[in-house]
């Protein structure tokens, strides 16, 4: 069976560092994950003018908020 659906497990490092867990499509973009990330804390976000996406082995993408 293929899946057309996935659960992103997201771990912020600002604020309260919450931990988060979205289920995404797996066509979705990445900057779908900034969205998320606003509906839930649009406070805390708009505070930040770059959201950095990070795996233990390096960087994977830099969503610029502008």
């Amino acid at each position: 069976m293929i899946r057309s659906k996935i659960k992103v497990f997201v771990k912020t490092f600002h604020g309260k560092r919450q931990t988060y867990d979205f289920t995404v499509l797996i066509s979705d973009k990445v900057e779908k994950l900034r969205d998320l990330l606003m509906q839930r804390e649009p406070e805390e976000m708009s505070s930040y003018h770059v959201i950095k996406l990070v795996y233990p082995m390096g960087t994977i993408k830099n969503l610029n908020l502008d």
